[in-house]
């Protein structure tokens, strides 16, 4: 999908994947029985993760040049890693107050309109960045 579309779609598409699947794991909140949904649901966003770090990463190499991927790559995981403790920690405080099923549907609706925002979006495409120092350097 990568060389059919945009990085943001696939990105978008992974998102969307995973948004749906945490709706289905919250299924139990409509008093429907829960294994059955929430085994689809684990499925799907096995399949959704892979397509969101496939296409980050390929953007980040394609659009990093080879001297700094290894630094780029180290504030990429920073910045990946540090707001996901955040949001870690942020979820165990609310979940003491709200009901786990009422926050797995939050989080699935705003991993929804994100996927919407990242599929349906106009970002141009990442310039390559050993096309750039050849260009550059001629």
């Amino acid at each position: 999908m990568l060389r059919r579309a945009s990085p943001a779609a696939a990105q978008g598409f992974g998102l969307g994947i995973i948004g749906l699947s945490s709706l289905l794991m919250a299924v139990d909140y409509l008093g429907i029985v829960l294994m059955p949904f929430a085994l689809v649901g684990v499925f799907f966003a096995g399949v959704g993760i892979p397509w969101m770090v496939v296409a980050t990463t390929t953007t980040r190499q394609r659009a990093t040049p080879a001297r700094l991927q290894g630094r780029v790559g180290a504030a990429m995981n920073v910045a990946l890693t540090v707001p996901q403790l955040a949001s870690l920690a942020t979820g165990a405080g609310l979940a003491l107050i709200l009901d786990y099923r009422l926050l797995i549907v939050g989080a699935g609706l705003v991993m929804l309109a994100c996927a919407a925002s990242l599929f349906f979006s106009r970002l141009p495409e990442p310039v390559d960045a050993d096309q750039t120092a050849v260009t550059e350097e001629a």
